[in-house]
């Protein structure tokens, strides 16, 4: 199987072959331009920049933090094809890292080729490098953050989480786990190095150019009406458009519904970890939980999101290889993997309404993941009642 999975790999290699003009890598490439050419990538049209480089863009103005597009900057140094195959070698190299940093210790050569093999077929990964994402630096992070937290490094584990909020924002939500488990010094250290983080982007990039990333929040989070998009929201606003005709009473019956959802949800996740994060070797299952809730509340979550959902399937793998993931957690988990490859390949083969379902119903398979990572923290399993 791991000889099936690299050669997959390596053909979706070469498929990326020619994806430098295209979306996503092709926007940072003109947004961090524009950066360094002193322009404001967040009010100028970028239109004609990109005309004039051949490269692909979705949106005229920049949508990205500001942090992420001054790092992003040294790559305009080079042209658009070498600094696609800089950023493209990162991010694989990264992936490749981050799953021996979630395996290493649990597995034996065997079962972690099996594991790797998963990963590389996992239909989120092919996604997100196809797009040339950014998801794989945050899983990176988050489970630098993890590690750390665990080793009881506070000021490495809050610098961790610090970067992955300037650098893509959603990560913030994390502050909930902080909170919850009481790590105030760690919440401590990640909001220094925010703090730090910002000078230094409004120090190299001006703070009105900076600050004029913050009024595309609202436009950004607005897209629930997209398909791929695997939040909770955007699966409710979906249930809805389902019954036609949105009147004014049914639209604020469906804020009613996702506010109830997120009430409920964060309550859940609040309360198992609360409960469960104290006991030994429960504290990376309390953050994975999060880390799935955090997909689940981000209004704007896209498929190739899913990426950090090897986070809690690796715990899953490995609490299985321990005999300590019940049967429910086991097997919600893998029907929550495996229906993510199904839909996902089913619905590139498909046209109309039946491929329509299955590319807004990504969020099924994240609450079906939630739901993995929720029993197994929450589950007081036996070895004989467990899987594996």
């Amino acid at each position: 199987m791991f000889a099936a999975a690299a050669l997959y790999f390596v053909r979706l290699l070469v498929s990326a072959t020619h994806q430098f003009s295209e979306l996503d890598y092709s926007q940072y490439y003109v947004y961090a331009l524009a950066m360094r050419r002193g322009l404001n990538p967040y009010s100028t049209d970028l239109t004609a920049l990109a005309g004039k480089l051949h490269l692909a863009l979705q949106w005229k103005q920049a949508t990205y933090t500001p942090t992420f597009i001054l790092c992003f900057e040294p790559l305009t140094l080079f042209s658009p094809r070498a600094g696609f195959w800089i950023w493209m070698s990162t991010n694989i190299g990264l992936l490749f890292l981050t799953l021996f940093l979630l395996l290493k210790d649990e597995f034996d050569m065997r079962s972690g080729a099996f594991l790797l093999a998963m990963a590389i077929l996992y239909a989120p990964v092919a996604s997100h490098l196809i797009l040339s994402q950014t998801q794989i630096l945050i899983l990176f992070l988050l489970v630098l953050a993890m590690h750390w937290l665990s080793e009881e490094k506070e000021l490495a584990a809050g610098g961790a989480l610090a970067l992955a909020v300037l650098l893509r924002a959603f990560p913030l939500i994390l502050t909930g786990y902080l909170v919850v488990c009481r790590k105030w010094r760690v919440l401590f250290y990640m909001g220094l190095g925010v703090v730090a983080g910002l000078g230094i982007t409004f120090a190299l990039l001006g703070v009105a150019r900076s600050l004029a990333f913050f009024r595309l929040i609202v436009p950004l989070s607005e897209q629930l009406n997209r398909t791929r998009n695997a939040s909770l929201a955007a699966f409710i606003y979906h249930l809805f458009w389902l019954a036609g005709a949105i009147s004014p009473q049914l639209e604020l019956l469906r804020y009613g519904v996702v506010l109830i959802a997120y009430i409920a949800i964060i309550a859940l996740t609040v309360h198992a970890t609360a409960k469960n994060n104290a006991e030994i070797g429960k504290a990376d299952r309390a953050f994975s939980l999060w880390v799935v809730l955090m997909l689940l509340i981000t209004p704007t979550a896209w498929f190739h999101y899913e990426v950090l959902l090897l986070l809690p399937f690796a715990l899953l793998a490995t609490a299985a290889n321990r005999a300590e993931a019940s049967f429910r957690a086991t097997w919600l988990g893998l029907l929550g993997f495996g229906l993510t490859n199904i839909s996902e390949r089913l619905s590139n083969h498909m046209s109309g309404v039946v491929a329509y379902y299955l590319m807004t119903t990504m969020a099924v398979w994240v609450i079906l993941a939630y739901l993995s990572s929720y029993f197994l923290l929450t589950d007081e399993c036996q070895h004989s009642d467990s899987y594996m």
